[in-house]
């Protein structure tokens, strides 16, 4: 895909923020893993994207059944020992299911 590196282009060409610059170029990077336990700007974009699309068609279907770091990541939670935990594993399961 071409639209993450010219949107990338041009908000480094406005002076936006890094975070911006890398949530435009690597949104479309589905497995990234920033190799921190909390999400970045990239991961809430990516899981958005997932969430809405969906994994069962379409152009997220070849990640059914996939762990997504961004999308684990996004639907945990600071506090692992929290209520609705189980919830939010489960709808990473349904999300990224066949």
């Amino acid at each position: 895909m071409l639209h993450p590196l010219v949107g990338a282009m041009l908000l480094r060409h406005w002076d936006m923020p890094e975070d911006l610059i890398q949530m435009a170029r690597w949104h479309e990077t589905v497995l990234r893993d920033n190799g921190r336990p909390l999400p970045d700007y990239v991961d809430v974009v990516i899981a958005a994207n997932l969430m809405h699309y969906g994994t069962q068609e379409g152009r997220y279907a070849r990640y059914a059944g996939v762990s997504v770091p961004a999308l684990e990541k996004c639907l945990a939670g600071r506090n692992q020992d929290e209520p609705n935990l189980q919830g939010r594993k489960e709808l990473v399961q349904l999300m990224t299911s066949e």
